[in-house]
């Protein structure tokens, strides 16, 4: 790839894809900004700020793939944390890797990219994702090598992880970072800890079955390994994960399912071996570290398009953490939006959501933990994104 010279790929090309090599690189990013509400009495807030930019490069060919992704985050919001107040103060590394195609059906990828966990890429059709994510088991990037095999029913993931994705630039001590992963307590943190994330193992197969011309099922199974490093006691624990996932898509409706269980041995230096922190997105909270987690989401891509609007696609998803700590109050989430296409390069996303002892609506630092006021919490939020090329 260093010793191809770059040329834009044809005449109708966007700006910033390229012919190099046998492939094509493409060069570009987005512009998103939010609008969030909170519609609990007394005191309903609101605000309009920057969400996020983000440069973008990939590159594919026969033999070679690779991608590179940072953004930049900022802005304020009424989500109830602590945030920063111009775009780009908080900014990080998404993912970086690079990949070779061994054949049409196995591939290798190394550098930092989404582990192989659940269902791929998103548990769910929302924007804020689900109880899955907040837990560290959606979307998340971590640093090593990955193998995939994709025949034309089944596929395995296999993977090792040296390490998370690490924290870069913004307001907190090591939660300036996409993906949720267990990170140094801030000081609002009431019994936090200090844990870090080494040596994971995943191991993911799906098989998928055809309906018929328009519809199928893919039915899967997932498991996590890691060492916990406790970074107070200099002791190391275990994670252990699992999950079962099925997506079916029959006809324009969608649905999506996956449940499984969480498993961490924090080894604290209090003995309490029953939370453990948790962070992301420039803050960080507890979580309970035994508990089972289930996603339901339900989809539907309407047909046609109207002047500049398409792929509209309305979705319901809730999702529940429930603790083995009795003690403990269990965690809810659930969705009510949509989301649509506007002039091709733009994306919108709209949704109401409603939290019970949910971190991102109404119990921030203790919500996966032992529990928040246990009422239910509700929010309105919009995000509208500029996306090239």
């Amino acid at each position: 790839m260093a010793t191809s010279t770059a040329a834009r790929a044809d005449d109708d090309a966007p700006l910033g894809v390229f012919k190099l090599g046998d492939g094509t690189l493409k060069v570009g990013g987005a512009l998103r900004i939010r609008l969030d509400a909170t519609l609990d009495a007394p005191k309903p807030t609101s605000g309009i700020s920057w969400d996020m930019a983000w440069l973008n490069i990939k590159y594919d060919s026969p033999t070679l793939f690779g991608a590179f992704q940072y953004r930049f985050y900022g802005g304020t919001n009424a989500i109830g944390y602590a945030d920063t107040t111009n775009l780009g103060q908080e900014n990080y590394l998404t993912f970086a890797y690079l990949g070779y195609n061994l054949n049409n059906e196995h591939r290798l990828a190394l550098g930092m990219h989404q582990i192989p966990f659940g269902i791929l890429p998103w548990v769910s059709s929302s924007f804020y994702q689900t109880m899955a994510n907040v837990i560290g088991l959606e979307d998340v990037h971590n640093v090593g090598i990955k193998y995939n095999y994709r025949g034309s029913a089944l596929t395995l993931d296999a993977a090792y992880y040296l390490r998370d994705g690490g924290s870069y630039f913004g307001p907190t001590k090591d939660a300036n970072r996409y993906s949720i992963g267990f990170v140094q307590h801030d000081s609002y943190v009431e019994g936090g800890t200090n844990s870090r994330e080494r040596h994971q193992f995943i191991g993911r197969a799906a098989y998928t079955f055809a309906h018929g011309m328009e519809s199928s099922s893919e039915v899967g199974a997932s498991g996590l390994y890691s060492r916990i490093q406790n970074l107070d006691t200099r002791e190391s624990g275990g994670r252990l994960a699992a999950a079962l996932h099925l997506v079916g898509n029959y006809g324009r409706v969608r649905t999506m399912i996956e449940a499984g269980l969480q498993r961490i041995d924090p080894r604290n230096p209090d003995q309490n071996p029953s939370l453990i922190t948790l962070g992301g997105f420039g803050g960080s909270f507890n979580v309970a570290t035994k508990g089972k987690f289930l996603s339901v989401d339900l989809s539907y891509n309407v047909p046609g398009s109207w002047a500049y609007v398409s792929g509209v696609r309305p979705y319901l998803n809730y999702s529940v953490f429930t603790k083995d700590e009795a003690a403990f109050k269990n965690s809810h989430r659930f969705f009510a939006g949509t989301s649509f296409s506007l002039y091709d390069r733009w994306w919108i996303a709209a949704e109401f959501r409603f939290g019970r002892n949910d971190p991102y609506t109404g119990s921030y630092v203790n919500g996966l933990g032992v529990g928040g006021d246990d009422l239910w919490h509700k929010a309105y939020f919009m995000n509208v994104g500029y996306y090239y090329p």
